[in-house]
């Protein structure tokens, strides 16, 4: 009997130590538990408010460039109100030149050559309106606008073509010229310098 009584408290005590380390055990997965779920809800907090940054500087973002957007617009607005103006006063300068004294009328200098000159620039140059063109039209209009600059060099060399002959050709009459009238001029001399000797 004494035996199976010290068997059993043994056994007590070992159930004792085993429930002891149980709950020991529980309470540090508990408070693993409580450490982890508070770190999954300051996590939680920390994405929220990085969230709520990120929405806020989008949210700024946005405000630069719609306020950006108008400025564009704004000065945009200015300059082709700016262009009417100037093209208004000029226009309004060529009529009163046109209406104008008579002694101006008469006088075809350097001075009407330049406002046609002008006038005529001004209705070739239009304000380019791309601030609200995608990048597909962008690249459109840059192929259009290079292939207008490849025309107008091309004419250009033709002309310049044009003007070099025209340059040689009249060089080469002059030439020819002089050479007839150096020649005239001394078939005239020895022809006197005959006739002289001859008397």
């Amino acid at each position: 009997m004494d035996f199976q009584q010290k068997k059993l408290e043994k056994e007590l005590q070992e159930l004792k130590k085993l429930i002891d380390v149980h709950f020991v055990q529980r309470k540090k997965d508990e408070e693993e538990l409580q450490a982890l779920e508070n770190r999954i809800e300051k996590r939680k907090e920390s994405r929220a408010a990085q969230l709520a940054e990120r929405a806020r500087r989008e949210q700024e973002k946005e405000a630069r460039l719609q306020a950006e957007k108008e400025r564009r617009e704004q000065e945009a607005q200015r300059r082709a109100d700016e262009e009417a103006a100037r093209k208004k006063e000029l226009l309004h300068a060529l009529n009163a030149a046109a209406h104008g004294n008579q002694r101006q009328d008469k006088r075809k200098g350097r001075g009407t050559e330049r406002d046609k000159k002008k006038k005529i620039l001004a209705e070739r140059r239009k304000q380019l309106n791309i601030d609200h063109l995608d990048i597909e039209k962008l690249k459109s209009k840059a192929k259009e606008l290079f292939d207008h600059l490849n025309t107008l060099e091309n004419a250009r060399l033709t002309l310049e073509k044009e003007t070099t002959d025209g340059k040689y050709e009249l060089a080469l009459c002059r030439y020819r010229v002089n050479t007839l009238n150096d020649a005239s001029t001394k078939a005239t001399s020895k022809a006197r310098t005959r006739v002289g000797k001859l008397r």
